[in-house]
């Protein structure tokens, strides 16, 4: 037997380390290792594969992985309202009247009253469904079953890969939206919904600064915050890209005043005294980056993570039907949920800082 239809033979899918540098998944063709050896040539996609007494197989499948975030650490989420509704009505109201001094009596001023008023003002949210097919025939599972006595448990990895397709839309609803869709937006896209774009204080990467910059940026972010809201509320939340986050782990520089904490530490303490919030959070996405959105620039969010200030709503959570079939040989189940994008209730209470 020559060497190459030996290494094909023995593409074991098992984990451990191996002396010669072989990885311990099947390579695509013509992988090398760091020496520049060809590994060995993929073997053909299915479950269906050549094997012979000394080919063994391992009772697991690997899985994909993929960029995963909570959308829940970004903003509120409500689950279960409008279950099946079109859209969702939410009404703003705002004061009409006059001042305050226009009411004052006594001590030789006029008797008089001011007349106050509340006006309002009604925004849509509209809902979407998403929904996707399972399909799976007589053959396929006997077939399965047959591969070493069911190891791969076909229906289930169809669901998993199924239920992440929709986790993973979900979280790019919840960071970008979805161009093209009436009010689908993210967390770094509510400028559509009027959250102003600050450009002039952060020109750069945060973990660039010294510790007397980053306390000047928390200062200077605070303050274009309060501005922006008319100084009615402080922020909860500042989200950054992940790279920036990675570059404030490292500590300062020996001459630094502050050289025995992380830059980020030193950031947060500084939001969290500025804010008077002991629980305000600086939390990461790899979204900011220009190079992984469409946005055309690296984008911070500053903002209120209230539910008063925005929230997105998964109507209807991940579900699927029982499996079906209408002629004893072809099945399906299909899953479905809805949802929106995040509204934006208070935009002044959204800030972001882009460059």
């Amino acid at each position: 037997m020559d060497t190459n239809k030996l290494k094909n033979m023995m593409a074991v899918i098992e984990s451990g380390n191996h002396s010669n540098g072989f990885i311990s998944v099947v390579q695509p063709s013509g992988m090398k290792d760091v020496k520049g050896n060809v590994l060995m040539n993929a073997a053909p996609s299915g479950f269906q594969q050549d094997i012979d007494t000394l080919t063994a197989i391992k009772q697991e499948v690997i899985e994909q992985k993929f960029y995963t975030l909570d959308p829940a650490a970004f903003t509120p989420i409500v689950t279960g309202f409008g279950a099946y509704s079109s859209e969702s009505l939410y009404y703003q109201n705002f004061q009409l009247g006059g001042n305050f001094e226009e009411g004052i009596s006594g001590h030789g001023t006029a008797t008089k009253k001011t007349k106050t008023d509340v006006g309002y003002d009604a925004i849509n949210l509209p809902f979407y469904f998403w929904h996707a097919a399972l399909d799976y025939g007589l053959t396929e599972i006997r077939q399965a079953a047959a591969n070493n006595g069911g190891a791969i448990r076909l229906i289930e990895q169809k669901e998993r890969a199924n239920k992440k397709n929709a986790d993973l839309g979900i979280q790019k609803v919840a960071q970008l939206g979805i161009s093209g869709l009436d009010k689908v937006d993210g967390i770094l896209t509510l400028d559509n919904q009027g959250a102003a774009n600050n450009t002039s204080i952060i020109v750069g990467s945060l973990s660039s600064r010294t510790a007397t910059e980053l306390n000047a940026i928390a200062r200077d972010l605070i303050a274009a915050y309060r501005l922006n809201c008319d100084y009615t509320a402080f922020p909860t939340t500042f989200v950054i890209s992940e790279a920036d986050k990675l570059g404030l782990s490292s500590s300062f520089d020996s001459a630094s005043p502050q050289p025995l904490v992380t830059k980020f530490e030193f950031l947060l303490k500084a939001f969290r005294e500025q804010t008077n919030n002991p629980n305000f959070e600086i939390v990461a996405s790899v979204y900011c980056d220009t190079t992984q959105n469409d946005l055309g620039e690296t984008r911070y969010a500053l903002y209120n993570k209230d539910i008063d200030t925005l929230e997105m709503n998964v109507n209807i959570p991940y579900t699927s039907t029982a499996f079906a079939t209408a002629n004893g040989f072809d099945f399906q189940s299909v899953s479905y949920m809805q949802f929106s994008g995040i509204i934006a209730k208070r935009p002044k209470e959204i800030l972001y800082f882009s460059y």
